[in-house]
């Protein structure tokens, strides 16, 4: 089903036509979903050539895939239905709206003819979600913005140019929120925050300035507590007490207590 107004030019109905009836079609130009519009991609791929998504209306993907996105835009209003599709793009992705993840994956890849670097804005609950570079891309996000992911977060990048993940101003914090699984090799990461799993446990930040909380080295849930110095001698009295009362249970009774044997005897 599509349904656009009046404002979308001819051009873009044109090929938005195509796609919906070929279900495979290349688009040079913005995909644009006004306010009351709606697009389904009706599970065709649909590759936007380095052109931009806006959604104002809404954008239903089914098991359709988008890719070559440059930017990624989901207006206040706009609702994206992602179904068990696939995005991929290479810019900035801003998400003022409604996007409903199922089992979708939203995949940013290396394209710098195309972005040179992405910056995620607004709060995502994302289901599998991949930052994979083998530039050294850099990906910013939206200081105080938070991005769950319920099912997967890929992020990699190589030993010669590691990826870099960072908040949009240093000093001040982004939020990842993980709850499902990882795969991370050769990050560098600053000012962001793991507000759900413990996020590249036992990997070394890449980053030689970095600012991050709950990365990296070993998670809080392996490590064993320790006992300061005052603690261990409350244990040691303890211990000594629980001696002295064991061994005080333990002791016989006096045998000068004992009753003596009777001296009467019967024939």
């Amino acid at each position: 089903m599509m349904t656009f107004c009046a404002a979308l030019n001819v051009r873009k109905f044109v090929w938005g036509l195509a796609a919906a009836l070929s279900l495979s079609a290349p688009a040079f130009a913005d995909l644009t979903i006004p306010g009351g519009g709606s697009f389904d991609l009706a599970g065709g791929t649909m590759d936007l050539g380095c052109t931009d998504v806006s959604v104002a209306g809404n954008l239903t993907l089914g098991a359709g895939t988008l890719i070559n996105v440059r930017n990624f835009t989901v207006l206040a209003g706009g609702s994206v239905n992602a179904g068990s599709g696939q995005i991929s793009l290479a810019g900035n992705w801003a998400n003022s709206g409604s996007f409903a993840a199922g089992t979708s994956s939203v995949k940013f890849v290396d394209a710098p003819a195309c972005a040179a670097a992405s910056t995620i804005s607004g709060n995502t609950s994302f289901y599998a979600l991949s930052f994979v570079s083998t530039i050294g891309k850099i990906y910013s996000f939206a200081v105080g913005s938070t991005q769950r992911i319920a099912y997967l977060l890929t992020v990699t990048g190589t030993s010669a140019t590691p990826i870099q993940l960072r908040s949009t101003s240093a000093g001040a914090s982004a939020n990842i929120d993980l709850v499902g699984l990882q795969s991370m090799n050769e990050l560098a990461v600053n000012d962001l925050v793991a507000t759900g799993v413990w996020l590249a446990p036992y990997l070394i930040n890449r980053s030689t300035t970095s600012s991050t909380v709950r990365w990296f080295g070993e998670p809080d849930y392996a490590r064993i507590p320790t006992l300061n110095s005052a603690m261990l001698a409350l244990l040691m009295l303890l211990l000594g007490i629980a001696t002295v009362f064991a061994s005080g249970a333990r002791r016989p009774s006096n045998p000068r207590s004992r009753p003596s044997p009777s001296k009467d005897f019967h024939v």
